[in-house]
């Protein structure tokens, strides 16, 4: 067990509750998890759980039980006691949901298939009431529900189909003995033990924890390759234009590197120059030749030159043929290389360009870790940037208000606790799935029996309100 003292405190819902020590929660959560039990002084104990406050803390709701038994309201300091919860479901399960789910094996099987949270919550649903009648008559509908595989406590009291005539006649039975009445029930009487809950009041504001964002919603800073910061060029909070140069890393090597390639390409450049001035001097030298053999065929048909001068005048025009071909594949292939070399160019100066960090839009930076002589690694994170633009409280609503919202309801944010209202706004956006877990949830391994439909809201008044900062959004949904 573990002692400690705290205050009662309200919060929204409205609920009476008690902050838990951090390092309470830090000791007592990876131990026994956040179930427990609790009391109040030297009260008797009170099944409970510990909550997320939304600021990496935990609170304990108060049951009204426990605070009148010992006289306490908001704002009295307490001594609280917690020990650990060893029952099955983590709450005391009712004699008459015990013994119906005794006596109907297809409905305790499901039963105890559900999530332990699930659990608590159809057990609940017992408990809520005091009248034995009635607490027999809710057990009743929640076998009934866990035959046809209906789970989601919102739904078995509110469905007229969910008692089958036949199920009728042995409720009744049921009803008799639980109750001490050996005489059977009026159909009048019967019929009471099967009315459904009254209808709830009309819901006219929605009210969800939500986050401040920007509309294009916060981006990672990030140096796309690795290297040691140079210079840092921009401070936190700064606005900052698209392009501008956020820091620059150290750029010794990819500079040699692009004045290399530049060195080889102008060599490259020369000696086309040279393969080319070569071509044209034996161009020049095949003309010679060609007209020499022309002439030297002429005086052999007139027998005025030998057979071997005109084969030597033949071969001299052959060999310079073949050299004009070899001269111009190897101009070819030096021109070849010259685009290689201009790839190498482009590569140097875009490895060259990756030392520095740029921003991505016009927008402001919110953090910055980046320092000068660090070294960066490939994608390493250096800070957070919020693009400029409209500022949006991000939000959830539970998936039994969820078809309530839609785009263009006003609405407000203001700050957790409080009737201040900080900025009114706009719903532009709703999601058009429900989430499995809370966006909220700090916890990853929180398995609340629970969805959410994710609902932005744009602000009319950004300048009251900073971005990361958690509010409660009320959105008018009449």
């Amino acid at each position: 067990m573990i002692t400690f003292e705290t205050t009662i405190r309200v919060v929204p819902g409205p609920m009476q509750v008690a902050d838990v020590p951090i390092d309470v929660s830090d000791a007592w959560i990876p131990v026994h998890g956040r179930r427990c039990l609790y009391k109040l002084f030297d009260d008797e104990f009170y099944h409970g759980g510990f909550v997320h406050n939304g600021f990496g803390g935990y609170f304990l709701i108060v049951s009204k039980k426990a605070r009148d038994k010992v006289g306490v309201s908001v704002g009295r300091v307490i001594t609280m006691t917690i020990a650990p919860d060893t029952s099955t479901y983590g709450c005391e399960m009712p004699e008459e949901l015990a013994e119906v789910l005794a006596t109907d094996a297809e409905a305790n099987e499901v039963f105890h298939t559900l999530t332990p949270g699930r659990q608590r919550s159809l057990i609940y649903l017992v408990t809520a009431v005091k009248s034995v009648d009635k607490r027999i008559d809710r057990s009743l509908k929640i076998a009934t529900a866990l035959q046809i595989g209906r789970t989601d406590p919102r739904k078995i009291l509110t469905t007229n189909q969910l008692m089958k005539t036949t199920f009728l006649t042995s409720s009744l039975a049921f009803l008799a003995a639980c109750s001490g009445d050996d005489k059977p029930k009026t159909a009048e009487q019967a019929a009471d033990s099967v009315r459904t809950v009254q209808t709830p009041k009309q819901v006219n504001e929605v009210v969800g924890v939500a986050v401040i964002e920007p509309a294009a919603r916060i981006s990672q800073l990030s140096a796309e390759t690795g290297g040691l910061v140079r210079t840092v060029n921009v401070e936190i909070g700064q606005q900052v234009r698209k392009g501008q140069v956020l820091l620059t890393m150290d750029n010794a090597v990819e500079t040699a590197q692009l004045r290399q390639a530049n060195v080889k390409i102008k060599t490259q450049q020369d000696a086309i120059e040279t393969a080319r001035q070569n071509l044209q001097t034996l161009r020049v030298q095949l003309q010679k030749a060609d007209a020499d053999l022309k002439r030297n065929e002429t005086l052999f048909a007139g027998k005025a030159l030998t057979q071997k001068d005109l084969d030597d005048s033949r071969y001299t025009s052959q060999n310079l043929q073949q050299q004009i071909r070899a001269s111009e594949a190897q101009v070819r292939q030096a021109e070849g290389q010259i685009g290689a070399l201009r790839a190498d160019i482009q590569y140097a100066g875009t490895v060259a360009g990756l030392k520095t960090v740029k921003a991505p839009a016009n927008g402001t930076i919110l953090s910055l870790d980046a320092k000068v002589g660090q070294y960066l690694s490939n994608n390493q994170s250096i800070g957070e940037f919020a693009p400029a633009g409209p500022l949006v409280a991000v939000t959830e609503v539970d998936e039994l208000f969820a078809l309530r919202v839609k785009v263009g309801q006003k609405a407000y944010v203001r700050p957790q606790g409080s009737d201040e209202r900080l900025s009114t706004g706009t719903v532009v956006l709703t999601s058009p799935y429900l989430r499995k877990k809370s966006l909220f949830s700090d916890n990853a391994q929180n398995l609340e029996d629970r969805r959410v439909r994710e609902v932005r809201v744009q602000l009319d008044n950004p300048g009251q309100v900073i971005i990361g900062a958690r509010v409660e959004c009320v959105i008018n949904v009449k």
